[in-house]
């Protein structure tokens, strides 16, 4: 008989521990370990054929135990704890003088090193930076002191860094897609050929949840902080600007947002001949594509491009001066600071959210209500003006995030929506409205009676060749040898692939099944 393998000893078993079990070898308790795997970028894994599966524990790999073994961040976590012993100390034998010199040797974390350790390219940081946007963005809304480490200076910190990225999104235009939710403002930009999705919370008065552990939010705080620092140096390296940019503070404490923030040039010589370098060699791309450089670079224009907004005070300002900024357009606001701003005949357009009394209302002058610009950014077009006029209901809202084709039901309004966005003038009257709304329902009535459409071709074509329309059908319909195949192939599959078929079907149906009733609801609506 062979030597008897102990439990634990080999195999899949013996590459995962349990986390009591790797707490003890790094010697931490479970704070600190949370807080490393957290930055270390390390979390629990399922071991495959766990044989203790159903238990309430968590296993990690033994690889990932020893790397952060080896992790110099583990003698700084002990540096704090005697750190903090010593002032302790000092504070129950009420040494004053010796705390207060104490505080001045406060060990330090410095996080650069995990940077360059889990993104080895900054693509990888381009994909991952939704989550650091969108949690900045909602530390910023809630008040200081919703943690230990949550104070003012912080949250003006991740403020300013989110408007450093705006900003390079302005510069860029790179924005491409907007939604307005319950949530808040959803904005999807494209860098570097990379989707870049984030979430800016509403500025109402936010509640703090019970149920959240905010120390470990404030520990990915940590790490987003110098994340988004290395990002923005990298994105503002790229477009040949100073980093960090100058805030012209007069206009900052006039509350005019991104208007504050100085872009300034990087003047050196070899940054200069490398940029123009990259215009020859764009010239030289076009003309060997047999197109004209100037002609190509104009159909890139933004939206809003030469087009000039006036934000007022009801609107949410900094919201959209973001937006139109983004898609080429001039911002003026309503402050207080520039109180003949609204007079300003240069305007085009006037972004309202309440009535407007006519006698107000500028002739030279077009007023709309705040969706106009997100449904302008999201078809890229300017869309007409008229459904979308101050105290108007508002048409639905749809969000670009959905692909219609691939869900199988197109709205009706995305439908309008098209049309408007192909045609040439973008300012259409009544007529021309009700016009694409029976254009709409034609196309409508056209999809659903395209089944009876192809049954009549095959009839009279049946006639024409003197044959009857059941053999034609028949010829249409799948023979049984097909039917039987599918039967067969079903019975050959594996139980395994057979399940993952019958969720794949049953999914689909779903689908089926939910845009029928989407169908039945639309046509009731359109017969009232």
């Amino acid at each position: 008989m062979g030597r008897r393998i102990e439990r634990g000893k080999k195999g899949i078993a013996a590459q995962y521990v349990t986390r009591s079990k790797a707490i003890r070898q790094l010697q931490v308790n479970i704070k600190d370990f949370r807080r490393l795997c957290i930055l270390k970028g390390i979390f629990p894994r399922d071991p495959p054929k766990n044989p203790n599966k159903g238990r309430v524990s968590s296993y990690y790999h033994k690889k990932d135990v020893l790397h952060l073994s080896k992790e110099p961040l583990l003698n700084k976590f002990r540096e704090h704890k005697i750190f903090v012993r010593k002032c302790q100390r000092l504070i129950k034998r009420k040494e004053y003088s010796d705390f207060n010199r104490l505080q001045a040797q406060k060990p330090t974390m410095v996080l650069d090193h995990l940077i360059r350790e889990r993104y080895p390219t900054f693509v990888d940081a381009l994909r991952d930076l939704d989550d650091p946007l969108t949690l900045m963005s909602l530390f910023t809304v809630l008040h200081s002191g919703t943690a230990d480490t949550h104070t003012a200076e912080r949250a003006a910190l991740w403020l300013r860094l989110v408007r450093e990225f705006n900003n390079y999104v302005v510069q860029a235009h790179a924005l491409k897609k907007v939604f307005v939710s319950v949530k808040g403002y959803y904005f999807q930009a494209e860098v570097q050929n990379q989707k870049i999705t984030w979430i800016v919370p509403h500025k109402f008065n936010q509640h703090k949840p019970k149920d959240v552990d905010f120390k470990v939010m404030m520990t990915f705080m940590d790490f987003y902080e110098v994340m988004a620092k290395f990002v923005n140096f990298k994105l503002y390296h790229d477009l040949g600007l100073v980093y960090p940019p100058a805030i012209n503070l007069d206009r900052e404490v006039a509350g005019l947002g991104l208007g504050s923030i100085v872009n300034r040039k990087v003047e050196t010589a070899e940054e200069k001949q490398e940029m123009e370098e990259v215009i020859n060699d764009a010239e030289e791309f076009a003309r060997a594509a047999g197109q004209d450089f100037s002609a190509q670079a104009a159909s890139n224009k933004p939206v809003f491009s030469g087009l000039k907004f006036f934000l007022g005070r009801e609107t949410p300002q900094e919201v959209m001066e973001f937006v139109l900024a983004s898609c080429g357009a001039e911002v003026v606001l309503e402050n207080v600071s520039i109180p003949d701003a609204i007079s300003d005949p240069s305007i085009t357009h006037q972004i309202v959210d309440r009535p407007v009394i006519q006698s107000k209302q500028l002739p030279h002058r077009e007023y709309v209500q705040p969706q106009w610009v997100f449904d302008s950014i999201n078809m890229n077009a300017l869309l007409p003006i008229e459904p979308y006029g101050p105290g108007k209901s508002l048409p639905p809202h749809l969000s670009p995030f959905v692909d219609d084709e691939e869900e199988g039901y197109v709205p009706q309004h995305k439908q309008i929506l098209e049309k408007w966005a192909s045609q040439d003038n973008a300012t259409t009257m009544d007529k021309e409205m009700h016009a694409d709304d029976e254009d709409a329902q034609n196309t409508a009535n056209a999809r659903q009676s395209q089944e009876q459409l192809e049954k009549l071709y095959v009839k009279e074509l049946a006639e024409e060749l003197g044959e009857s329309v059941k053999e034609v059908e028949t010829e249409k319909a799948p023979s049984k040898t097909e039917e039987t195949k599918k039967d067969l192939a079903k019975l050959m599959m594996t139980r395994k692939t057979a399940y993952l078929y019958n969720k794949m079907q049953h999914g689909i149906k779903k689908r089926k099944d939910a845009n029928a009733k989407l169908m039945q609801k639309r046509m009731q609506l359109e017969n009232q």
